[in-house]
């Protein structure tokens, strides 16, 4: 088996060979073991290992010869030994020290991602391997900043976004009531006015003393009711019902006087053309 890739690190003063062939990574066992005192045939005699190396075979080699979970080299510079598959290698790293396993974890994942891994002294006096090094780290800075300005955009969204929102929840959601007096007041006439346009565009409608909204517009939010408690001539409680506006049907009598108003200016202007 031809090697693509092998850095060797350092656990604890300790030698650890790392192999990637084509994506597929390698850990020498005979080395892992060695820090520990024990040996990959111990690991490999255990019952649960066996049954595990049979479940492996049948999920991740998948009948493929190609690839193997177990490898038994001799001789050979960062070939000799026992090399492990990288599942087979977390699962007996576990069984060594949990710790190691964590360790182990982390430089397959800089072997895969970088082709390289935590380096011995040597690897640093070779060029190829600073040049490989030195452009993954440019496209990781790209990448890194492509994300960042993409997240700035989103914020810079976000931040425009918040005062339709805010007002959308905190003022149109609103069911605090206005009085009509209220609203008739911005818009320059009395309660009695105003209501009496409401009334004759089919708005609003009186049922005994109350205004209240006719069918159509029920669902809208546009308005509440309020019961009110009073003593009468007699000294007696009563109570009556006032219609009070929310800031959602504030903001469509305003809409629909101004489109009354816009009607009326164009058939002022349509009678003096005439």
């Amino acid at each position: 088996m031809e090697n693509n890739i092998v850095k060797i690190c350092d656990y604890e003063g300790c030698r650890v060979t790392f192999r990637n062939e084509n994506g597929d990574v390698y850990i020498n066992a005979t080395e892992m073991a060695k820090p520990f005192g024990k040996r990959p045939n111990d690991y490999l005699n255990l019952l649960s290992t066996k049954e595990l190396i049979k479940e492996l075979s049948v999920t991740i080699l998948n009948g493929n010869g190609d690839n193997q979970l177990i490898i038994t080299e001799t001789g050979g510079k960062n070939k000799g030994g026992t090399w492990f598959s990288e599942e087979l290698s977390l699962d007996f790293a576990q069984w060594l020290n949990i710790k190691f396993k964590v360790w182990c974890n982390g430089r397959i994942k800089e072997l895969l991602k970088h082709g390289a891994t935590a380096v011995n002294p040597d690897d640093l006096l070779n060029p190829d391997f600073i040049i490989n090094l030195a452009t993954q780290l440019k496209i990781e800075r790209a990448e890194k900043d492509r994300l960042l300005a993409q997240n700035e955009l989103q914020q810079n969204v976000i931040q425009l976004q918040v005062p339709k929102v805010e007002y959308h929840d905190n003022v149109l959601q609103a069911t605090n009531g206005i009085a009509t007096t209220v609203i008739a007041k911005e818009l320059g006439m009395t309660a009695k006015k105003l209501n009496k346009i409401l009334c004759n565009h089919k708005i609003i409608y009186r049922v005994g003393k109350t205004w209240v909204l006719h069918h159509k517009f029920q669902n809208f939010g546009y308005a509440v009711t309020k019961t009110h408690q009073y003593f009468d001539k007699d000294g007696l409680i009563k109570t009556s019902i006032q219609l009070y506006w929310t800031e959602l049907g504030r903001k469509h009598i305003h809409e629909f006087i101004k489109k009354l108003k816009e009607i009326e200016l164009q058939n002022q202007e349509l009678k003096i053309t005439i």
